[in-house]
C-alpha cells in the first residue's frame, strides 16, 4: 500500500468476490487520522508495543497460483484453504487476515471493477481505492462495524488477493488503527508473484567454541545501530548501552562468551592500550579502521584455557572465526 494512501480516512468492510465472481471475504479498512481520542505520541507508542511484526514474519506459497505473501508470526489459528490461500487471526481477536488466489483471465481494469462492484452490492462503503498501472490494485472501506484493505495483483492468467480487516471498536491493550498501520500496509506490499525469498540455514555453533562473534557492518554511532531492525535479532544484547571496547574504526563486533565466568580481554594493537577487561558478559566491539584489523580479543574460559582472536571479515563481509571462535551472525 502506498505510504500516502495510509492516511486517508479509512471506511467499510464486505465480502469480497474474487476474479469469477466468487470467493467472498469479510471487510477491513483505513482508519480516520484520529477518531481514537490518542495523542499521536500515545498511538505511536501503542503501535510500537502492539506490532505483530515485531515478533517477524513467516512466508505462505501458493505453487499451484504462484504467489507469495508474508503474515505475522504472532498470527494465531492458521488454517490452509488447499495450497491457493489461508485465513488468520490477531491474538486479541481485532484483526483478520485473509489471502487466496485463484485462476483469472480478465483484464486489470475488469478485475478491479468488479471487485469495486462486489462490495458496493453488499452495501459496503468504499472509502478509497486505487488501479495501478501495472498489476495490482488497493480497496479500502467499512461494513458492519468492520474496516476492511485489500491488495489484488494479476500476473500470467491467475490473481492474488491479500485482505485485511479489523473490528472498529476501540481497546485499551491494542488500538486498530495501531494494528492496521502497523500490518495491513505492511504485509500487503510483501504480496508478490512467485515464490517467497529463501532464508539462510542457520549457522550452527560450534559447541567446543569458547565464545561467539558476529560482524554485523559498520555504524558511526550506538542508537543508530541499536534502534535498526537488525539489532532485533540479536536479544542476548539488548541490555548493552554502549561500545564498551572501541577504537577509531566504524567495524562493529558483537561478542557472546561461552560462560559467563569467562575473563574477556581486548587491547588496541595500534596504541597496546587495553581498552576492555571484565567478566564474559555481552560484549560490542567497534574497531578497525579503514578495513586494518587493530583489536586483539582474548578469552579466558573456566578452565584457564586462553583464547585469542582478531575480529575481521572477509571480502564478502563474512567473519572470519578462529579455533574456539564460532560465527554467530544472523
Amino acid at each position: 500500500m502506498k505510504k500516502l494512501m495510509m492516511m486517508v480516512a479509512l471506511c467499510g468492510a464486505m465480502v469480497l468476490a474474487a476474479c469469477n465472481g466468487g470467493n467472498g471475504n469479510g471487510g477491513n479498512g483505513r482508519m480516520p487520522e484520529s477518531n481514537s481520542g490518542y495523542t499521536e505520541a500515545e498511538l505511536e507508542n501503542i503501535k510500537n508495543q502492539n506490532d505483530p511484526l515485531r515478533q517477524g514474519v513467516n512466508y505462505f506459497y501458493s505453487k499451484s497460483m504462484d504467489y507469495s505473501v508474508p503474515y505475522p508470526v504472532s498470527f494465531v489459528d492458521f488454517k490452509k484453504d488447499g495450497d491457493r490461500g489461508f485465513t488468520c487471526h490477531s491474538k486479541d481477536g481485532v484483526a483478520t487476515l485473509k489471502v487466496w488466489g485463484e485462476p483469472c483471465n480478465m483484464p486489470l481494469e475488469d478485475l478491479y471493477a468488479s471487485h469495486l462492484a462486489n462490495y458496493n452490492a453488499k452495501g459496503a462503503h468504499v472509502d478509497d481505492s486505487n488501479l495501478d498501472d501495472d498489476d495490482s490494485f488497493d480497496i479500502q472501506g467499512e461494513h458492519d462495524g468492520k474496516h476492511f484493505y485489500e491488495r489484488t495483483i494479476l500476473n500470467a492468467g491467475k490473481s492474488a488477493t491479500f485482505y485485511y480487516e479489523f473490528d472498529t471498536a476501540e481497546r485499551d491493550d491494542i488500538d486498530p488503527e495501531a494494528i492496521y498501520l502497523a500490518v495491513g500496509p505492511e504485509l500487503a506490499e510483501g504480496l508478490d508473484p512467485g515464490a517467497p525469498p529463501v532464508k539462510p540455514a542457520p549457522k550452527k555453533v560450534d559447541p567446543n567454541a569458547v565464545a561467539q562473534v558476529a560482524y554485523v557492518g559498520k555504524w558511526h554511532t550506538f542508537s543508530t545501530m541499536t534502534s535498526d531492525d537488525f539489532f532485533k535479532k540479536y536479544p542476548e544484547f539488548k541490555e548493552v548501552n554502549s561500545w564498551e571496547a572501541r577504537t577509531d574504526g566504524d567495524e562493529v563486533y558483537f561478542v557472546l562468551a561461552a560462560h559467563e565466568d569467562a575473563k574477556i580481554t581486548v587491547k588496541n594493537t595500534d596504541t597496546g592500550e587495553r581498552i576492555y577487561n571484565r567478566d564474559g558478559r555481552p560484549l560490542i566491539i567497534k574497531c578497525n579502521k579503514d578495513g586494518k584489523p587493530n583489536v586483539e580479543m582474548t578469552i579466558i574460559d573456566k578452565s584457564g584455557k586462553i583464547t585469542r582472536y582478531v575480529p575481521q571479515h572477509d571480502e564478502n563481509d563474512q567473519l572470519v572465526t578462529a579455533p574456539g571462535i564460532s560465527d554467530m551472525t544472523r
